[in-house]
């Protein structure tokens, strides 16, 4: 269980060594490259790729690779042995080409923390080719992120290092087998080869592994590879940047022909092109994600357009966090000082974007017909929320075969492939579910609960509701009224349960703490009220007066930013002086007063949904496939980093990946118990081994997170 491949290679069939890769490049075959292969830094008009050359690292070695990847979509025999590894390690590691692959870098453009940033690039991934699966037939695209500069590296050097890859690497995987559409990871490559990095932009530069990381989905267009033909503003913009293409309208049209070829089932009509239809299903994709992250706990921490998929997709993972003590303003990224890509607003960016995507296709979508589709994202957006996350607390939408849509669903994305969101659902849920949803969130955040322990006590209840009435299924199927043991005692166990995972008044702190370390003003409060107060009431025409002419959006997005800021940081300060002064004991009577009051509600109303054991059997099933029990938490993903770049060891990273390949399991114990059997076997020197080191392992990975955890800051250093 220790090896480097994560298991189940062996249902895969038809595998086949790294050099007899099929590939078939028809992205670079279709649309324009620039074929100077000159790595220097520059504008590449008139190109969607220029062509690339990995840079050799010293002593590639293996950290971990996913045979669900590599066999499934691939087709590739992972490796056996060392000596395997070995030859894995030098062709996804950069240090040789693999056989009918073609390397080259994506050129597009994007809104950066929603200013326009002119051409970006593809600064340290290169596409290799397309690979076709030999059993399935299907198309992938090949990546390697972190193997050395191209024309789109700016002042940087194409690299990442081993923090970064291997965050990268497990949430890619994580993401998927939570249900998530994702882009996938295939290996991590670390190597002798260093470069400085300064990973909390403090001054503090240190040497760092360089680390290689492939990526593979049905491709990597972003809403950014549009922006490339984006000319200035009518006004100018801000910062006078336009894209490398602006005004050639015969390549914006040629690239969106070939993303047609990636929805060959879209349907178009008499009121709209097959254009438009592309962009309506872009829109309904993207919502689906957005509510799919909120429904796990997932913020994606820069969502820029370039960060934003043409296919739905999640993409690059850099500095995102899995949400733990609950806080709707959460952000994982130290850089996003405004909380522009926090929890909360992650939906909304999410159409944001669309928005400027739109206007990236220019003429070739209708403005009435965007501002049509628009209009719908946010109705679209909560049917699918509401849907998803209502069977978490075991509530049905009253239209919808959620068992069908949830399970199977889950199953097929499971089985390696990138499948459309299910249709978007048309009923809602009943207005005492969604008081229910929305009271337990409101006191998630006042009592600082864990989100995903808090959904499995829920399942737990459930489930253990559902196992109260044997005569259910002996009685000819007759439905009978449920009876359980003691219903009293189920929901006291519920109780115990939330309040055992809320913060303790220290950990208040700390994340409080955490916020104003991030949040930094950039004017003086009474300035930032002033000019808020303003931007309620002046004009357009005012504004632009005022800002000597800069555009209206720029300086609305400006103040705003400033004014969320300003609230965030007065609400932490207060929230320290509030818990310094609390003891653990006045937070957790506090915060079982909180919580009994919704489990009392809650419980009565599944008792009236749920009137035979059947009915709370179902529901459970459905939160059991909805509530994961585990989750790649920052600080696991750092414990193991950090054991890797100390000892260099990876174990900790192989471990992480096979949990996270089934975290919808209720039960790890019996993993955890082999991975202390192998500890012992191997005479590993940790405190891993032994019945001593099952239980520190199960306190590790299932038990509440330690409270460093909540001062943790991840940046886009990579």
């Amino acid at each position: 269980m220790s090896t480097s491949v994560s298991q189940g290679s062996s249902r895969f069939l038809s595998q086949r060594a790294i050099t007899q890769l099929q590939f078939d490049n028809r992205n670079i075959r279709n649309l324009p490259v620039e074929e100077n292969l000159s790595k220097k830094s520059r504008q590449v008009p008139n190109a969607i790729f220029s062509l690339a050359e990995p840079t050799p690292v010293v002593k590639p070695v293996l950290v971990a690779a996913s045979a669900n990847v590599l066999a499934g979509l691939l087709g590739l025999e992972p490796p056996h042995n060392s000596a395997e590894e070995d030859v894995l390690a030098e062709y996804f590691g950069g240090n040789k080409i693999i056989p009918g692959s073609r390397p080259a870098a994506h050129c597009y453009c994007g809104h950066q923390f929603g200013n326009f940033a002119g051409q970006l690039g593809d600064g340290a991934t290169m596409y290799l080719g397309e690979v076709i699966n030999p059993v399935t037939q299907k198309r992938w695209e090949l990546q390697v992120k972190g193997a050395g500069k191209t024309p789109y590296s700016r002042t940087a050097d194409g690299r990442k290092v081993l923090r970064s890859s291997v965050r990268e690497f497990l949430c890619s995987e994580a993401m998927h087998h939570l249900g998530v559409p994702t882009t996938r990871a295939g290996t991590c490559i670390t190597s002798s080869t260093t470069v400085e990095r300064d990973p909390m932009y403090d001054g503090g530069v240190i040497d760092e592994q360089c680390t290689i990381v492939s990526r593979i989905a049905s491709n990597f267009f972003r809403f950014g590879s549009f922006e490339i033909f984006k000319g200035r503003d009518a006004l100018g913009d801000y910062d006078g940047r336009a894209g490398p293409s602006a005004g050639n309208e015969a390549l914006r049209k040629q690239l969106l022909d070939h993303i047609l070829l990636y929805y060959p089932g879209i349907q178009s009509d008499a009121s709209t092109t097959p254009y438009e239809a592309v962009y309506k299903e872009i829109v309904r994709r993207t919502a689906y994600l957005a509510a799919k992250w909120q429904c796990v706990g997932f913020v994606h921490g820069v969502l820029n357009t370039d960060n934003m998929s043409l296919m739905g997709l999640t993409i690059d993972y850099g500095p995102y966090g899995f949400m733990e003590h609950f806080d709707p303003q959460y952000v994982p990224n130290g850089s996003d000082t405004s909380a522009r890509y926090s929890y909360q607003e992650q939906p909304a960016i999410c159409k944001w974007n669309l928005g400027k995507l739109a206007e990236a296709l220019g003429p070739l979508v209708r403005p009435a017909v965007v501002e049509a589709v628009l209009n719908e994202y946010d109705d679209v957006y909560e049917h699918y929320y509401q849907s998803l996350m209502g069977a978490k607390f075991g509530f049905l939408t009253p239209d919808v075969d959620t068992s069908l849509m949830l399970g199977t669903l889950l199953s097929k994305q499971r089985v390696n492939d990138e499948l459309p969101p299910p249709a978007v659902p048309t009923g809602l849920l009943s207005e005492q579910d969604y008081s229910l949803v929305k009271t337990f969130f409101e006191t998630l955040a006042a009592t600082g609960g864990d989100f995903t322990d808090s959904f499995v006590a829920l399942t737990e209840y459930v489930e253990a509701m559902s196992g109260g009435d044997e005569s259910a299924e002996n009685n000819n199927n007759t439905a009978q009224k449920i009876t359980p043991v003691d219903p009293a005692a189920l929901r006291a166990q519920l109780l115990d349960k939330l309040v055992s995972r809320c913060a303790s008044p220290s950990s208040m702190v700390q994340s409080m703490r955490r916020k104003l370390k991030i949040h930094k003003l950039s004017m003086h409060p009474g300035q930032i009220e002033q000019l808020f107060a303003i931007l309620q009431t002046a004009t357009p025409a005012q504004l632009s007066h005022m800002f000597n002419g800069a555009p209206v959006d720029a300086i609305r997005e400006e103040v705003s930013s400033e004014k969320r800021k300003l609230d965030l940081l007065m609400s932490a300060s207060a929230a320290v002086k509030k818990y310094e002064t609390t003891t653990p004991g006045a937070k957790s009577a506090i915060d079982r007063a909180a919580w009994s009051a919704w489990c009392e509600t809650y419980t009565a109303h599944l008792a009236e949904l749920c009137l035979t054991a059947e009915n709370y059997a179902h529901r459970a099933s459905i939160m059991r496939a909805q509530n994961p029990t585990f989750v790649l938490r920052s600080w696991l993903a750092q414990d193991a980093i950090a054991l890797a770049e100390k000892s260099a060891d990876y174990s900790g990273v192989r471990t992480l990946l096979q949990m996270l390949e089934q975290p919808y399991t209720p039960e790890y114990s019996t993993f955890l118990h082999e991975q202390s059997t192998l500890s012992c076997r191997i005479g590993t020197q940790n405190d891993s081994c032994g019945d001593d080191g099952l239980a520190e392992l199960q306190r590790k990975y299932m038990g509440p997170s330690p409270e460093w955890a909540d001062s943790l800051i991840c940046t886009c250093s990579s």
